[in-house]
């Protein structure tokens, strides 16, 4: 995977790619998937110019949701039980203001 899929001149895995060349680092049995996927992501992401010094912000923030585009399930997977209630919370205040300033 390494030698033959990421970039040689610099970008996504240079350094991943230099310590497994030499032995600095060895990967478990158990984790050579992991390691995988985590490359090809990184791949994916310098072929899109996603990341990296040269990345694109206006690029990135196409692919950017706000929060109430999110799915709650992914909500749900990422914030804590006290953090999703705030949440909650707040878009109720919101919903709320806004429906109170339409009576006025």
């Amino acid at each position: 995977m390494c030698n033959t899929h990421l970039p040689r001149k610099g970008g996504c895995g240079t350094t991943y790619r230099t310590y497994a060349q030499y032995g600095f680092m060895k990967i478990g049995a158990g984790q050579v998937r992991r390691h995988d996927q985590a490359l090809k992501r990184s791949y994916w992401k310098g072929m899109l110019n996603l990341n990296g010094p040269d990345a694109d912000i206006e690029a990135v923030k196409t692919f950017a949701l706000t929060t109430d585009e999110v799915p709650r399930e992914v909500l749900q997977a990422f914030m804590s039980e006290a953090a999703l209630a705030k949440y909650d919370a707040q878009k109720l205040e919101k919903a709320v203001a806004a429906r109170q300033g339409d009576l006025f």
